[in-house]
């Protein structure tokens, strides 16, 4: 019988396998690296949309009240403030309406104790703006006449607006301020003494006898700060004494700070001569408009590599080394009310 040949069975050499395993081993760190650089250049994108969402936020909020700041309808006169001006709650800052806006630099300053100083709202850093103005229509109108010396306004029904909501009436011959002190399903606004910071006697007179076409309006007092966020980064801020009592609130997170300039007219052509930070400001009865900037920053870090420069006023800011990418928002608004 033949035999057959005994055929030795042949595989990869040692050589070949390392030179296969190296070659794997490139195309492994390609895939690697094309997944990195993609995981990357998504968190960046993420980031940027975010911090261009958060600054856009911001810009809205603020430039909504700042344009209504001293929005008194049609009243042409002074306010005839019936609050309480004697209450240890009330401050002039907060309810002045013919002084419809104030500002700060770098400091909370005369309202340091009105904002919320623990973990989550207190003031952080930047300037504080505070606007006053009567510009949201409350939906209810007059009944009848409202003599000078009457303690209440009858309504056509129920006001649907809390007890303690800061109220504004007027008409072209004058206008008044006064605190709420009945129920939303009153069919009436009672003007009590009792409230935070409640009013000067009701026997006390509204500037004129209104007929049921006066204009009934919510004030709204508000003041924007940079504070702690419920995540523990920097926010965007409000606080509002619409009800005599601060009701603080986060707007916008991300917003690392805010610094404001004012647009003062100071030969009255009702046009900004001049933007000067609030310090110099020398009569906030001559301020036509405001310039605000925002600093907004992405909430993840390690998003970028490089160190960013920022234009100003934070162009001197030392790099925080946190990788966060950040964003300057600018943009000049103007105060309706006191514009041509």
């Amino acid at each position: 019988m033949l035999m057959k040949p005994y055929k030795r069975q042949t595989g990869f050499s040692l050589v070949e396998l390392m030179i296969g395993l190296v070659i794997g081993l490139f195309i492994l760190l390609g895939v690697v690296l094309v997944y990195v650089s993609s995981a990357r250049t998504t968190a960046t994108n993420e980031a940027l949309s975010r911090v261009q969402e958060s600054g856009r936020f911001g810009m809205f909020f603020l430039a909504r009240d700042i344009r209504q700041a001293g929005f008194k309808s049609a009243c042409q006169s002074g306010v005839n403030n019936l609050l309480d001006e004697s209450d240890v709650a009330y401050d002039d800052t907060l309810f002045n309406l013919d002084d419809p806006i104030t500002g700060w630099d770098d400091s909370a300053s005369d309202i340091a104790d009105q904002i919320p100083n623990d973990l989550e709202g207190s003031y952080l850093r930047g300037d504080v703006l505070i606007l006053k103005s009567a510009s949201t229509v409350s939906g209810i109108t007059a009944k009848n006449v409202t003599q000078v010396q009457a303690a209440a306004i009858a309504l056509n029904g129920p006001s649907g607006i809390p007890a303690g909501t800061i109220m504004f009436i007027g008409n072209s011959q004058g206008c008044d301020l006064f605190q709420k002190g009945n129920n939303a399903n009153a069919n009436s606004i009672q003007r009590p003494a009792s409230g935070t910071p409640g009013n000067k006697s009701p026997s006390t007179e509204w500037s004129q006898a209104y007929d049921n076409t006066m204009q009934i309006f919510l004030f709204e007092s508000t003041a924007y700060y940079i504070g702690n966020g419920i995540d523990g980064q920097p926010a965007l801020r409000r606080a509002s004494f619409n009800t005599g009592v601060a009701v603080d609130e986060e707007l916008v997170n991300g917003i690392e700070d805010m610094q404001l300039l004012y647009g003062e007219d100071r030969d009255g052509d009702r046009t900004a001569d001049r933007y000067v930070a609030a310090g110099a400001v020398a009569d906030w009865d001559d301020v036509v408009a405001v310039q605000v900037n925002l600093l907004a920053s992405s909430l993840s870090t390690n998003v970028i590599d490089e160190v960013q420069a920022l234009p100003a006023p934070w162009d001197a800011l030392a790099d925080p080394g946190d990788g966060r990418l950040r964003r300057v928002f600018t943009t000049n608004v103007g105060i309706r009310n006191r514009l041509p």
